[in-house]
């Protein structure tokens, strides 16, 4: 079972990958390295992320022609502005984890793109995790849940154009 993740060089790109060679999936990691401050969902910046992501899958195509699916998991699933940038299949069917994964997948909500704490959704998170007796309760206290994304590669090659 080998996992392959890209090497984290400096970039500006806010997408990467990872490889998985026995599932062969591709898995798609979000990370807000945009320099403007513009916010890098924005509207403004929709062409540039699409761009992005479309040089990340020919990339892909070229290194891992073998790979048959797309998975993505994170808490920005939940904003519209972050779905549009896939192929409606891929997120159309996305269901919710049942763990309390301890990675910026979950987490990562709770920081604003300076790095700094974002003091509503912390404080939502306290007052129902304080109340919270079960598991499920817990996790009913994320204001915005891990949510799961997947489809076939071919929908990525498709969307974005890629012969």
């Amino acid at each position: 079972h080998m996992l392959l993740d890209r090497p984290k060089e400096k970039t500006d790109r806010c997408f990467s990958y990872g490889y998985d060679d026995q599932d062969k999936a591709i898995n798609i990691h979000f990370e807000n390295n945009d320099t403007n401050n513009k916010g890098p969902l924005s509207d403004e910046q929709l062409e540039i992320r699409k761009a992005e992501l479309r040089s990340l899958f020919v990339e892909i195509r070229n290194t891992f022609p073998q790979a048959k699916h797309v998975r993505g998991s994170s808490w920005l699933y939940n904003i519209p502005n972050y779905r549009r940038l896939f192929p409606p299949a891929y997120t159309d069917g996305m269901g919710t984890p049942h763990n309390l994964t301890p990675t910026m997948s979950l987490w990562g909500q709770f920081f604003n793109r300076e790095g700094g704490m974002r003091s509503d959704r912390v404080q939502e998170f306290l007052d129902k995790a304080g109340k919270a007796e079960t598991e499920d309760e817990l996790l009913d206290s994320f204001p915005l849940r891990e949510r799961s994304a997947g489809c076939d590669i071919q929908e990525f090659y498709s969307f974005y154009g890629i012969a």
